[in-house]
């Protein structure tokens, strides 16, 4: 028997068989009333999900198309933004922004810290133009999370206009959210990760503050322009031919988070996320997050030296079927990531650690005997 495949990268992530099932159902008139009723359904759920009362849209994309999507939507050419970046996907959001004229002011910190008020805060004091600040909530690349509350509240503080923007790609329905309570004012989502999807839907929600910024931009869009949008979804429509099959899935997916509740949902997160940090130390291997600031999403891990990244890869895949992600950029070959996001249990992940242990032992790591010992006690 075909051991199951299990796919640990950052995402995508495993489908769940109800997921799969639902997207399997035949199409229906994406004009018609069935659409319709799905599209609200499935819109309130996020708003919910997302903890906002603000507005959601949709677009047939990757997280990287939605995060160009709110550059040219509520910006305009010259407007400063400051990026607070920590890693390969804060650095993405600059580039953009680059290339479609804004004035980039970059909160560049080590990749593996964290970014939290304190590093941004004297930036922000001395300079009252900057229009917006970015930053994932959960960085990716490194396997931090990142304090958004901490800057919500620090904006509050200090009266800055600017506005707060959050890619919550790979951290929603994972990572605790609360977008209006922390101030929030546009959130970036998508469809591979904690929303347990295939990739191919971007999601972003904004607040009526984001809207005043969209009536002010001058970069030129079509097919990524909010004012087309929202008129249709207010009609809970598209003005496209919408991923019909994506919103089946997505109805499926949201109600198996609210099944489970989105308090245990992250609750589990957290548990899965510690037991894993646990058992990766008790192996004598470095994590790259600081203690206190990694990630319940994904854990990012320095490999041992006397193993190379394409040998580990290799042998988890051939004798276990399991899937891990590599380093990017510069931690490429320096590092591995443990994706534990969306669809895993404790069981899972205990299973993932063990056949991590066994292929670095057979690759000649000495693996000590107590990381039994701490997998069982995890369980």
């Amino acid at each position: 028997m075909n051991t199951r495949a299990l796919l640990q990268i950052p995402g995508p992530t495993n489908l769940p068989e109800r997921v799969r099932l639902a997207m399997g159902a035949h199409m229906v008139n994406h004009r018609g009333a069935y659409f319709t009723q799905l599209l609200e359904e499935t819109s309130q759920s996020l708003k919910r999900i997302f903890q906002t009362k603000g507005d959601i849209l949709f677009f047939p994309s990757s997280g990287s198309g939605i995060i160009e999507s709110v550059i040219v939507n509520l910006f305009s050419k010259g407007d400063k933004i400051l990026v607070a970046s920590n890693g390969l996907f804060g650095e993405r959001a600059g580039i953009i922004a680059k290339e479609h004229g804004l004035e980039l002011v970059e909160a560049k910190l080590p990749w593996g810290k964290q970014v939290n008020f304190e590093q941004i805060k004297e930036i922000l004091l001395s300079d009252k133009d900057i229009k917006a600040v970015y930053l994932p909530q959960n960085e990716t690349s490194t396997g931090v999370e990142n304090n958004v509350e901490s800057i919500g509240k620090g904006l509050k503080e200090i009266n800055h206009k600017a506005l707060l923007i959050v890619d919550v790609v790979s951290s929603l329905a994972i990572l605790p959210f609360h977008m209006d309570k922390w101030g929030v004012d546009v959130a970036i989502g998508a469809s591979q990760k904690g929303l347990m999807l295939p990739p191919g839907l971007g999601i972003v929600a904004l607040n009526q503050k984001a809207w005043d910024y969209v009536d002010a931009s001058n970069v030129p869009k079509w097919y990524w322009n909010y004012r087309h949008i929202l008129p249709k979804e207010g009609e809970y429509q598209l003005p496209y031919t919408p991923p019909t099959a994506h919103f089946f899935g997505l109805r499926e997916a949201t109600q198996m988070i609210e099944e489970e509740g989105l308090e245990e949902l992250w609750k589990r997160h957290s548990e899965i996320a510690t037991m894993t940090r646990k058992v990766v130390t008790s192996l004598g291997l470095k994590l790259v997050a600081d203690e206190g600031t990694d990630s319940d999403a994904v854990t990012a891990i320095y490999l041992p030296e006397s193993i190379t990244w394409p040998k580990l890869n290799a042998l988890m895949q051939e004798k276990y079927n399991i899937t891990l992600g590599g380093g990017l950029q510069r931690l490429s070959g320096k590092v591995f990531r443990i994706g534990h996001m969306g669809y895993i249990s404790k069981l899972d992940m205990a299973s993932i650690l063990l056949a991590l242990a066994k292929c670095l032992h057979d690759l000649g790591y000495d693996v000590p005997q107590s990381t039994l010992e701490v997998i069982f006690r995890e369980l």
